[in-house]
């Protein structure tokens, strides 16, 4: 009898029409959350969103103006050229959120190709960030102690409070700043600059300004994250109901082997890395709790 209710439960849940979410947008809660996420702390977070902010004003399908000049395209247009599998013409320009350039552009498209992704999906782009860490076997940058690291050295650094703290320190760019966490924050940002985004120029003007922007996230969105995506809302209507039990079930029964950022951000009910029927079973729960 119950396989009976369940089976009839199934059925009625998958009849119901929804409205699939855009995941190519992302909001500055969501994203401070992925970083987070990835790589262990707020100050690690609040350092590489002052860069991404200068880099492409955190938009995920941004193409480098010169490139929008030269091609005469817009981001939407080069983006969609690229969904459509047309090759990255402009890969000597940067794109995305890190403005990715030359071959690490090819590689983007290349690895949002491969993974199913809209090119602009800032949840693909960043875990094409993780990918591009784990995968970088020589160092970044060529100048001071920056010389010697590669992607999961600097995943390391950012874990290390003290670390970003004596970088912080350190930094003469930055003038007047005492309190602490800000300290690791430049030093976070620091680090990303000289270690991952290397822009033409990294002198003390571009370093405060970066610092800067970096400390006015953490000021806004400290003790925030894990607040601003909602667990179970798969189509980000900011509701959690039964439609999104429909969406989730689609999932499990297409079968996900190894869930991406994007679905274990919404769908792993249990945070067990997995999606399966039991994430299913628990958000239906509380759908039927009203909770």
């Amino acid at each position: 009898m119950k396989k009976i209710v369940s089976i009839f439960i199934i059925c009625l849940v998958l009849a119901i029409p929804c409205v699939y979410a855009d995941y190519t947008v992302v909001s500055n809660g969501e994203l401070w959350d992925i970083l987070v996420d990835s790589f262990g702390n707020e100050y690690a977070a609040a350092g590489i969103m002052g860069n991404i902010m200068v880099e492409s004003g955190l938009a995920s399908n941004n193409l480098e103006n010169s490139a929008n000049t030269q091609y005469g395209v817009t981001d939407a247009e080069y983006t969609a050229h690229l969904n459509n599998g047309g090759e990255p013409y402009a890969s000597s320009y940067g794109y995305g959120l890190c403005q990715w350039s030359a071959e690490r552009h090819i590689n983007l498209v290349n690895y949002m190709r491969a993974n199913g992704y809209d090119v602009s999906d800032p949840y693909g782009q960043m875990e094409f960030l993780k990918y591009e860490f784990e995968n970088t076997a020589n160092g970044y940058y060529s100048s001071s102690w920056y010389s010697n690291l590669n992607g999961n050295m600097m995943v390391n650094i950012f874990a290390n409070e003290s670390t970003l703290l004596s970088v912080g320190r350190a930094c003469t760019a930055v003038s007047g700043v005492t309190d602490e966490k800000l300290l690791k924050v430049i030093g976070a940002s620091e680090v990303w600059l000289h270690g991952y985004e290397k822009p033409n120029y990294q002198g003390d003007s571009t370093i405060a300004s970066r610092a800067s922007i970096a400390m006015d996230f953490y000021n806004t969105l400290k003790g925030t994250s894990g607040q601003h995506v909602i667990l179970g809302d798969l189509n980000k209507d900011d509701n959690i109901n039964i439609i999104d039990v429909k969406l989730l079930l689609q999932k499990v029964i297409a079968g996900v082997s190894n869930p991406s950022l994007k679905e274990r951000t919404s769908c792993d009910m249990n945070k067990d890395k997995e999606i399966n029927i039991i994430d299913v079973k628990l958000l239906l729960q509380i759908v039927i709790s009203g909770n």
